[in-house]
């Protein structure tokens, strides 16, 4: 019996600068980048403190999601 998979929530805030997506019953946070063009390495390689603390708010959402 195969197990359904359920599409991730995404838990972006805004400013961030890359995505972050969760699946529920995993614990697994996906983070990948926002539509555009832009890898993930060049999204990462210099960011802000607002977009660092975006990502920080972003990664925090989805990790207290799956703890609640």
């Amino acid at each position: 019996m195969e197990t359904p998979t359920t599409d991730p929530y995404e838990y972006t805030v805004a400013g961030s600068p890359v995505a972050v997506l969760h699946t529920d019953g995993t614990d697994i946070i996906e983070i990948l980048p926002l539509p555009g063009g832009r890898t993930l390495e060049s999204s990462l390689t210099e960011i802000t403190k607002g977009q660092a603390r975006s990502l920080i708010r972003s990664l925090q959402a989805a990790i207290d999601e799956e703890d609640a």
